[in-house]
């Protein structure tokens, strides 16, 4: 009967063991759904508001400079609108790299933290484990020590009929209770510690999450910066080399050129200007110098100095085949291909005076005919050194070039 009560509180202890190990095991997983709900919660990091506020309105006004630069018409834009759109992309790129650059980093250094708190998480497990090992020997030493199950040193212990054996037990009992508080604070200390570290490993690794997943956002914005700037670039390197293209052209045209002109003036004194189909006229302001615009459409390129070559006209770009109209009356000189200036007709207006129309892609008139100031006298092309639809617009006196404003309205 003895020993049936013996193995009746072995079996008490033990299920007791378990209940607690239950409990335990219920309050990590607990601990562990209430931390995914905090984790969802979670901002992803608080800033001061005020200059959170100033960067990211420095942002926007940097972010629309850039939209307005990316989306500008290469072909329409002027050459210094192009070299400043080229210029705002470069320094969005070097921006976005900058970004990308501090992403990575936090990147980095979260992951490292993660990688920390993971190691101290594993640490702290090692600890737990262990010290719920001590509590197992603990109990099975306490079990042997104090001789229960063991006969008759069991029975006298247990044996509440002497008083001195029952103080005995009792003097017993609170020294292993005793030990064992001791050993199950410091399980129940490891186990609030291993919850706190569980929980900040997964606030750590959400962090580092978040932001490699802001690094490839910064990283795909970086590629699509890099790709206008380098649209913008190309566009850029190509008005470069038509403009040069176009100056080489004129230097290697410039003595046909001029003893063209020398020629038809002289030729055509005698003859009167004016004239013209009139129903194919245009009616446009005239200057004082009398002259119309040829054509209309966004000026891409002035007179003067352009990436070191001298630009010796007004590049205007309409569309392809758009009417371009005598800028005055007066008689054609040439109407052909010239070299790098492709289609190219000559207008003498008397004087020494000379207008130029370049890379037409067709003629309305001929050699020898008289035109009226707005009459169209051919269509805007892209033929000879040209690297889109435009007319190279000259005016000339005495078979010198002279910028085409002087002598428009």
């Amino acid at each position: 009967m003895l020993r049936s009560r013996y193995n009746h509180d072995a079996e008490v202890r033990t299920n007791r063991r378990a209940s607690a190990t239950a409990v335990i095991a219920r309050r990590v997983a607990l601990a562990t759904a209430a931390f995914a709900v905090i984790v969802a919660t979670i901002p992803g990091g608080a800033v001061d508001a005020q200059s959170g506020n100033a960067r990211a309105q420095r942002e926007a006004v940097r972010q629309q400079k850039t939209s307005t630069a990316a989306e500008l018409n290469t072909l329409e834009a002027e050459d210094a609108v192009l070299e400043a759109a080229v210029a705002e992309l470069n320094a969005n790129v070097a921006a976005q790299e900058a970004r990308v650059a501090d992403a990575r980093r936090a990147t980095a250094d979260a992951q490292a933290s993660a990688d920390r708190l993971a190691a101290e998480v594993e640490a702290t497990e090692r600890r737990v484990d262990a010290l719920e090992e001590l509590l197992r020997d603990r109990a099975v030493e306490s079990y042997i020590s104090q001789g229960l199950g063991q006969g008759t040193a069991g029975e006298a212990l247990l044996d509440a009929s002497n008083p001195t054996d029952l103080e005995l037990r009792k003097v017993l009992i609170e020294t292993v209770q005793g030990s064992d508080r001791d050993a199950i604070d410091q399980l129940s200390l490891a186990r609030q510690q291993l919850d706190r570290q569980r929980e900040e490993v997964a606030v750590a690794i959400a962090e580092a999450e978040r932001l490699e997943a802001e690094t490839q956002a910064r990283l795909n914005e970086l590629d699509a910066a890099r790709a206008e700037q380098q649209r913008l670039k190309d566009a850029l390197d190509a008005r470069i080399s038509k403009v040069q293209s176009e100056v080489a052209a004129l230097a290697a045209e410039e003595q046909n050129l001029t003893a063209i002109i020398a020629a038809a003036t002289a030729a055509a004194a005698a003859q009167s200007s004016g004239g013209g189909n009139a129903a194919a006229n245009v009616e446009r302001p005239a200057s004082a110098a009398g002259l119309i615009w040829p054509t209309s459409g966004p000026v891409t390129s002035g007179y003067g100095m352009r990436w070191g070559a001298m630009h010796a006209g007004l590049d205007i770009a309409p569309p392809y085949g758009t009417g371009v109209y005598a800028a005055n009356s007066g008689t054609v000189i040439l109407a052909g291909g010239q070299g790098g200036y492709g289609n190219l007709i000559l207008v003498d207006h008397g004087g020494g005076f000379v207008t130029a129309y370049a890379h037409l892609s067709g003629f309305a008139v001929g050699v020898g005919q008289s035109v009226g100031r707005g009459s169209l006298i051919g269509y805007v092309g892209s033929t000879g050194d040209s690297t889109g639809p435009h007319l190279h617009f000259e005016t000339r006196v005495g078979g010198a070039a002279q910028n085409p404003y002087n002598f428009l309205p």
